[in-house]
């Protein structure tokens, strides 16, 4: 294989990380989101969840 083909490899590689990692970060917000939901429902009221609806 020749070096180009290696480089593009590893360019076309590290791009689709830089485009898939947002996605990553957005998924792990939601996932702290619907915990915190979670929490409200079996702690109705505990500070944190007023306004939370269950």
């Amino acid at each position: 294989m020749q070096l180009s083909h290696l480089l593009l490899a590893f360019a076309m590689i590290f791009v689709m990380t830089i485009i898939h990692t947002p996605q990553v970060q957005a998924d792990a917000m939601a996932d702290a989101d619907a915990d915190a939901a979670i929490n409200c429902r079996r702690y109705p009221r505990h500070p944190k969840c007023r306004g939370v609806s269950a």
